[in-house]
Protein backbone atom coordinates (compact mmCIF):
# COMPACT_ATOMS: atom_id res chain seq x y z
CA UNK A 1 0.00 0.00 0.00
CA UNK A 2 2.90 1.82 0.90
CA UNK A 3 4.53 1.98 -2.66
CA UNK A 4 0.83 2.59 -4.41
CA UNK A 5 1.14 5.88 -2.36
CA UNK A 6 4.77 6.42 -3.13
CA UNK A 7 4.13 5.78 -6.82
CA UNK A 8 1.26 8.10 -7.07
CA UNK A 9 2.60 10.92 -5.57
CA UNK A 10 6.25 10.63 -7.57
CA UNK A 11 3.83 10.38 -10.58
CA UNK A 12 2.09 13.65 -9.49
CA UNK A 13 5.48 15.17 -9.05
CA UNK A 14 6.64 14.05 -12.44
CA UNK A 15 3.75 15.41 -14.65
CA UNK A 16 3.46 18.82 -12.59
CA UNK A 17 7.24 19.17 -13.14
CA UNK A 18 7.14 18.62 -16.67
CA UNK A 19 3.91 20.76 -17.09
CA UNK A 20 5.81 23.59 -15.94
CA UNK A 21 8.96 22.55 -17.61
CA UNK A 22 6.43 22.97 -20.86
CA UNK A 23 5.42 26.17 -19.85
CA UNK A 24 8.33 27.66 -20.18
CA UNK A 25 9.38 25.84 -23.25
CA UNK A 26 5.79 27.21 -24.92
CA UNK A 27 6.63 30.59 -23.80
CA UNK A 28 10.30 30.00 -26.42
CA UNK A 29 8.42 28.66 -28.95
CA UNK A 30 6.22 31.25 -28.98
CA UNK A 31 8.75 34.26 -28.48
CA UNK A 32 11.07 32.67 -31.54
CA UNK A 33 8.00 32.27 -33.69
CA UNK A 34 6.50 35.62 -33.55
CA UNK A 35 10.77 36.47 -34.21
CA UNK A 36 10.38 34.38 -37.28
CA UNK A 37 6.87 35.94 -38.35
CA UNK A 38 7.05 39.37 -37.31
CA UNK A 39 11.10 40.14 -37.49
CA UNK A 40 12.96 42.00 -39.92
CA UNK A 41 15.80 39.95 -42.15
CA UNK A 42 19.47 41.19 -42.55
CA UNK A 43 22.48 39.75 -43.81
CA UNK A 44 24.91 38.77 -41.07
CA UNK A 45 28.43 38.68 -41.97
CA UNK A 46 30.58 36.02 -39.89
CA UNK A 47 33.82 38.18 -38.04
CA UNK A 48 35.17 35.90 -35.56
CA UNK A 49 35.26 32.27 -34.59
CA UNK A 50 35.95 31.46 -30.84
CA UNK A 51 37.07 27.98 -29.93
CA UNK A 52 35.38 26.40 -26.94
CA UNK A 53 35.74 22.89 -25.69
CA UNK A 54 33.05 20.81 -26.89
CA UNK A 55 31.06 17.99 -25.39
CA UNK A 56 33.46 14.99 -26.07
CA UNK A 57 36.34 17.29 -25.21
CA UNK A 58 37.01 18.31 -28.82
CA UNK A 59 36.89 22.09 -30.18
CA UNK A 60 34.21 23.84 -31.72
CA UNK A 61 33.62 27.23 -32.67
CA UNK A 62 31.26 30.07 -32.02
CA UNK A 63 30.69 32.52 -34.79
CA UNK A 64 30.02 36.12 -33.87
CA UNK A 65 28.34 38.01 -36.78
CA UNK A 66 27.97 41.87 -37.38
CA UNK A 67 24.80 43.07 -38.62
CA UNK A 68 23.04 46.57 -39.03
CA UNK A 69 19.76 48.14 -38.38
CA UNK A 70 18.78 51.35 -39.79
CA UNK A 71 22.61 52.16 -40.37
CA UNK A 72 23.79 50.85 -36.40
CA UNK A 73 25.91 48.02 -36.29
CA UNK A 74 25.56 45.42 -34.13
CA UNK A 75 26.99 42.09 -33.10
CA UNK A 76 25.84 38.71 -32.65
CA UNK A 77 27.31 35.41 -31.06
CA UNK A 78 25.38 32.11 -32.41
CA UNK A 79 24.54 29.88 -29.98
CA UNK A 80 25.08 27.25 -33.18
CA UNK A 81 28.79 25.60 -32.36
CA UNK A 82 30.30 24.28 -35.66
CA UNK A 83 32.85 21.04 -35.54
CA UNK A 84 35.36 22.99 -37.87
CA UNK A 85 36.64 26.43 -39.34
CA UNK A 86 35.39 25.86 -42.24
CA UNK A 87 31.76 24.94 -41.32
CA UNK A 88 30.81 28.02 -40.22
CA UNK A 89 29.39 30.39 -42.55
CA UNK A 90 30.57 33.63 -44.26
CA UNK A 91 27.68 35.09 -44.70
CA UNK A 92 24.10 34.16 -42.81
CA UNK A 93 20.44 35.55 -42.97
CA UNK A 94 19.59 36.58 -39.74
CA UNK A 95 16.35 37.78 -38.19
CA UNK A 96 16.12 40.47 -36.10
CA UNK A 97 13.09 41.88 -33.83
CA UNK A 98 12.79 45.54 -35.21
CA UNK A 99 11.70 47.29 -31.41
CA UNK A 100 15.00 45.54 -29.99
CA UNK A 101 17.39 45.13 -32.89
CA UNK A 102 19.92 43.31 -30.17
CA UNK A 103 17.14 40.15 -30.29
CA UNK A 104 18.48 38.34 -33.20
CA UNK A 105 18.50 34.69 -34.46
CA UNK A 106 20.08 32.63 -37.26
CA UNK A 107 17.18 32.46 -39.56
CA UNK A 108 16.66 28.83 -39.87
CA UNK A 109 14.90 26.27 -38.69
CA UNK A 110 17.50 24.70 -36.89
CA UNK A 111 18.49 27.76 -34.89
CA UNK A 112 15.36 28.84 -34.08
CA UNK A 113 13.45 25.44 -32.87
CA UNK A 114 16.11 22.42 -33.57
CA UNK A 115 17.32 22.41 -29.87
CA UNK A 116 14.01 23.21 -28.51
CA UNK A 117 12.47 20.23 -30.08
CA UNK A 118 15.47 17.55 -28.82
CA UNK A 119 14.96 18.77 -25.56
CA UNK A 120 11.64 18.06 -25.77
CA UNK A 121 11.74 14.80 -27.07
CA UNK A 122 14.52 13.95 -24.38
CA UNK A 123 12.20 15.33 -21.69
CA UNK A 124 9.41 13.38 -22.80
CA UNK A 125 11.13 10.44 -23.32
CA UNK A 126 12.53 10.83 -19.54
CA UNK A 127 9.65 11.67 -17.82
CA UNK A 128 7.57 8.50 -19.84
CA UNK A 129 10.39 6.22 -18.89
CA UNK A 130 10.36 6.83 -15.11
CA UNK A 131 6.32 6.29 -14.84
CA UNK A 132 6.77 3.55 -16.93
CA UNK A 133 9.07 2.16 -14.25
CA UNK A 134 6.98 3.51 -11.76
CA UNK A 135 3.59 2.09 -12.32
CA UNK A 136 5.84 -1.84 -13.35
CA UNK A 137 7.24 -1.61 -9.97
CA UNK A 138 11.07 -1.60 -12.04
CA UNK A 139 11.86 1.64 -9.99
CA UNK A 140 11.44 -0.16 -6.57
CA UNK A 141 13.17 -2.86 -7.70
CA UNK A 142 16.28 -1.51 -8.82
CA UNK A 143 16.17 0.94 -5.66
CA UNK A 144 15.74 -1.74 -3.28
CA UNK A 145 18.67 -4.17 -4.65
Amino acid sequence: MMQLYLTISISIGIVLSYGWYLKGKKVVFVQRYRLQRQGLRTEGRRVALTPERGVDDDTVYAACFTYSCAGKPYSFTSQLRFSSLEEAPRLVCLVYDPLDPTRVEIDSFWALYGALLIEFILATAGAGTILIMLFTGELFALLSA
